[in-house]
Parts: C-alpha cells; structure tokens; sequence
C-alpha cells in the first residue's frame, strides 16, 4: 500500500536518525495506518469528526504508548 509506505519511510527515517527507537518499520506503519483509518472511520459513521481530538490521541497513543507508569 502506497499510505503505509509513506508512513513506513517516516518511521525508518526517524529510526536511522534515532528520532524512534529501533523497530520493525512495516510493522509500526501498518499500525499507525490501521488506528487512524480506524478512528476516522467511526468518526464518519458516529457523525462525530473532530480531527484535531482524534489526531491528538493517535499522536499521545504512538509516542506515549499506552502502559501506565507505576512507582513501585
């Protein structure tokens, strides 16, 4: 798919210039791809687009993850 390779070719230039950590690019744009088709996805079908909130989301879940840190 010509959308993942643009998101794969982002992953891999941030990966060689240690922007992203050290991982599978193909893997990690098929999952940006799926998350964002995804949300836009039940956006359209809910009526309830509102990109700024959904790209912000996808933006936290990607460069955050989603693990709680716990101070043990």
């Amino acid at each position: 798919d010509q959308h993942i390779n643009v998101i794969r070719n982002i992953v891999e230039e941030g990966i060689k210039n240690k922007e992203i950590i050290d991982v599978d690019a193909e893997t990690i744009a098929a999952g940006i791809f799926s998350t964002t088709y995804v949300s836009l996805y039940k956006s359209i079908k809910t009526g309830n687009i509102e990109i700024k909130e959904i790209s912000r989301e996808i933006q936290n879940i990607i460069l955050s993850g989603l693990k709680v840190e716990r101070n043990c």
